[in-house]
């Protein structure tokens, strides 16, 4: 439901009786989010403040993770820092035409139990038009090689 700056939402899981409210309130450069959910009793709250091409986001959760992030644009580069205490995030791009280069690190990754145990990502991709070939390796010595395709 929407009303004015105001979104309230609630979604349910049927098979698994789970469900979530959520709520985020906009007034200006200023976002407010608070989302919760009642498996665990899971929640996360941000502020976000958008300055022409950069955001300044501060949030916590029910673990007390209170984090700082900063992300911005200049040109065809894009940055992005995330400050969390043992999970911290950097993430740097750069486009030129077809071509699109990445690199992010991510200091809370290693070990992780959803298999995704890479801490750096290195991706290049190619837009042919209507084809993007994707090629990405990360510090575990593993490589994909990608094609997608858009009709």
């Amino acid at each position: 439901y929407t009303t004015g700056d105001l979104t309230v939402g609630y979604a349910t899981n049927n098979s698994s009786s789970a469900s979530a409210l959520s709520a985020s309130f906009t007034a200006g450069d200023l976002a407010i989010t608070v989302e919760g959910a009642d498996t665990g009793a899971a929640w996360d709250a941000s502020a976000a403040y958008t300055m022409g091409a950069s955001t300044v986001t501060v949030g916590t959760d029910e673990a007390s993770a209170t984090y700082v992030k900063v992300a911005t644009s200049l040109n065809d580069i894009t940055l992005s820092a995330k400050a969390l205490d043992g999970d911290n995030e950097l993430s740097v791009g750069y486009t030129m035409g077809d071509i699109s280069l990445s690199y992010a690190y991510d200091e809370g990754d290693s070990n992780t139990a959803d298999g995704d145990d890479a801490q750096t990502i290195f991706s290049v991709s190619y837009d042919l038009g209507g084809i993007v070939l994707k090629g990405q390796t990360n510090n575990v010595n593993e490589v994909q090689v990608s094609a997608a395709f858009t009709f």
